[in-house]
């Protein structure tokens, strides 16, 4: 014991709450319907363990912060808070008009208050708190049908903050200068979609997909889609035994299609379940159109078109017996002069809550090389980030290849934004390298034209026929 001459000594030790030093930050003020809500806690006091990442239930309408998975002891007076570690959440601050809802994350806890929100530690003896899982999911969401402009109240450490619901005027973009000075065949052009409407996640980069009947698409000539009355085709159906009836589409149309090379493409990747798909015809007994058991996005050549009003039936392999979800059919058929398809830029987005979702296209032009017999037309992709498209001519003015988009604007109104850009063809030119030539001569004959790239990244080759 060390005792050191003269009188005593004392410490005094206030004990305080940290009231000061409490908070919450909301990812963002306002966010589109459908949007995760990531809330991040700052607040010592709850930190009881600092060897262990904690977990936190907040009960939202009274305060009451308990500790733990199934504690029931609330925190708030045991632990001397003050204003802090009391959490408040008002989902309609307008009455009649809900803006947020609680939803459950797969690293919540079993939980028997339908009111508390779960939080866990990012990291031990951190003292920070969030309510976002393992797989960026929130526990907090914009409810899908919340309407523009209502709000709703976070509210910790007597701190309130108002939380809206927005939507953000999107803009499209197909740049040309990614191409050089002119977009020719086998050029990949880069497009760019800005839309905070679609940044639903700031966690996490998002993707387009068919979750979604709005999708960036191209059209070009006529095909026949199961659905023609959105910009993007897709048809959202109810299977019935794994099957839906495309009533648009029919033997008449489909045989009035007047391509060499008739293909159709098929996307059930929102089907829950599914596997691949199968088109037969709707009368009883009618052949097999197409198939893929493997893919639930594909495009294939096809057969036994119905006849004359009969239409199609689509079946959903793998999937449940019962099912809401957004498929796509597009028949679609090619050669000279002709070229009928649908095109579906499903974007992905360039980095976390960025808004801006990239992709390419490219096009291969058709020619007297490629466009005579089928099996030499080039190959389609048809619902991706990076689209392979083949014209047949070319399409430039009121003509050229055009995105559309069904965008809502920052003022809530409905509006559909596109761009567009020339696809162009090229007139030849065959040149010799020199004017006379004598026995024995090597002969180099030079064929300029841009219309015969068709991969920019590799060396094309022509054989001649003698």
């Amino acid at each position: 014991v060390l005792e050191q001459a003269g009188p005593d000594e004392s410490v005094l030790l206030d004990y305080t709450s940290m009231e000061d030093f409490a908070g919450i930050e909301i990812d963002r003020s306002a966010a589109p319907r459908g949007a995760e809500v990531h809330l991040t806690i700052t607040d010592y006091q709850l930190n009881i363990d600092p060897t262990t990442e904690e977990t936190i239930r907040f009960n939202y309408s009274t305060g009451a912060a308990k500790w733990g998975a199934t504690s029931n002891t609330a925190l708030n007076t045991v632990n001397a808070c003050d204003t802090n570690c009391a959490l408040i959440l008002t989902f309609a601050a307008q009455t009649g008009f809900t803006v947020l809802e609680k939803t459950t994350t797969t690293d919540d806890p079993a939980q028997t208050v339908a009111n508390e929100l779960v939080f866990t530690e990012t990291s031990a003896n951190s003292g920070v708190w969030s309510n976002t899982d393992s797989s960026d999911d929130a526990s907090l969401n914009v409810v899908s049908d919340a309407t523009r402009g209502t709000t709703a109240t976070v509210d910790y450490n007597d701190s309130s903050q108002s939380f809206s619901v927005s939507t953000s005027t999107g803009v499209i973009d197909m740049d040309e200068s990614s191409v050089g000075d002119e977009w020719n065949s086998g050029e990949s052009m880069a497009i760019t979609l800005t839309d905070g409407d679609l940044d639903i996640n700031t966690a996490s980069e998002q993707t387009i997909n068919f979750n979604s009947t709005n999708i960036p698409t191209i059209v070009t000539g006529s095909p026949v889609s199961a659905n023609n009355t959105n910009l993007a085709r897709v048809l959202e159906v109810t299977l019935v035994d794994n099957n839906a009836t495309l009533a648009l589409i029919t033997g008449t149309l489909i045989t009035a299609m007047t391509g060499l090379e008739d293909r159709v493409s098929v996307n059930v990747s929102d089907c829950t379940g599914a596997t691949g798909w199968k088109l037969t015809g709707s009368d009883a007994g009618s052949a097999q159109m197409a198939t893929s058991t493997t893919s639930t996005n594909s495009v294939t050549t096809f057969n036994n078109s119905p006849d004359g009003a009969e239409s199609v039936i689509l079946t959903v392999i793998g999937s449940s017996a019962t099912a809401n979800c957004n498929i796509a059919v597009d028949f679609m058929s090619f050669g000279s002069g002709v070229n009928d398809a649908v095109y579906r830029l499903l974007l992905i987005e360039d980095a976390n809550d960025s808004g801006a979702f990239i992709g390419s296209i490219e096009y291969i032009m058709l020619n007297q090389l490629n466009s005579d017999i089928a099996a030499d037309i080039p190959e389609v992709t048809t619902n991706s980030d990076a689209i392979y498209m083949v014209l047949a001519v070319d399409h430039t003015g009121t003509s050229a290849p055009r995105i559309q988009y069904a965008d809502t604007d920052s003022d809530g109104q409905a509006t559909n934004i596109a761009d567009q850009a020339d696809a162009n063809t090229h007139s030849g030119v065959v040149s010799f390298d020199t004017g006379n030539y004598k026995i024995a001569d090597t002969v180099t004959v030079t064929l300029v034209d841009m219309d015969l790239n068709t991969d920019s990244s590799l060396i094309d080759v022509y054989i001649s026929d003698t």
